[in-house]
């Protein structure tokens, strides 16, 4: 068996603070310091600066010049900003769609998977969320299209894990990615932009109300 080197070490401790980020057991806008992530996790402070800076790579954490890494804070700006670069993408995609270009199963796929995940944890449901909507625009077969969304999936995951307190049944975040799939199968203008809109907007309204709520479970100061 192959040992643990530093650097797989460092993927492995990188891993639980991703674990950590989505189950957001860290605040928004907390700071991460190298040697209390060390202490947390029995490694070198070496070992612990490469896992953070992994991160830091992803868009999952910030580090200034000088300054220990912190959790992502989004302003209601940021969220805005934010949609309106997503809307530029996914409407893009939903409009190749509606003009019969599109191919719905990659979509319907991750739908099926979005509907199996509701029965456990978050977690899965916003991992499923964003798959869903990297299928849906994979579906019209443009790679820049694709490469655009997964700029934004980084911002985006982190973003629907703070959606958790806003859906305490799962149901209901299945209900909406059905109407977005059932828009798409109806090739329907106004009632995809009206399916977009209403999704995008609650999300806008849910995490700018939401977005100063603290919801750590673990500090590491």
């Amino acid at each position: 068996m192959r040992e643990l080197g530093t650097t797989s070490i460092a993927e492995a401790v990188a891993e639980k603070i991703r674990g950590q980020l989505y189950a957001r057991r860290f605040a928004p806008g907390q700071v991460l310091k190298d040697t209390a992530l060390a202490e947390t996790f029995a490694v070198a402070r070496a070992t612990a600066r490469a896992a953070v800076q992994a991160l830091v790579a992803e868009g999952l954490l910030i580090r200034n010049p000088g300054h220990s890494a912190r959790v992502p804070d989004f302003s209601a700006a940021d969220i805005r900003d934010f949609f309106r670069a997503r809307w530029a993408v996914e409407w893009a995609a939903v409009e190749r769609y509606i003009a019969g270009e599109g191919v719905l199963a990659p979509a319907e796929t991750s739908l099926a998977e979005l509907a199996r995940a509701v029965a456990g944890e978050w977690r899965q449901v916003a991992d499923a969320d964003v798959q869903f909507h990297r299928a849906m625009v994979a579906g019209i077969g443009s790679k820049r299209l694709l490469g655009l969304f997964d700029t934004l999936a980084v911002e985006l995951r982190l973003m629907i894990a703070l959606l958790e307190p806003s859906y305490p049944q799962f149901d209901a975040m299945l209900a909406e990615h059905q109407e977005l799939l059932a828009a798409l199968r109806s090739g329907d203008t106004r009632r995809c932009r009206t399916a977009w809109r209403d999704h995008f907007d609650a999300a806008i309204n849910m995490l700018t109300a939401t977005r100063t709520q603290g919801a750590t479970r673990e500090t590491t100061q």
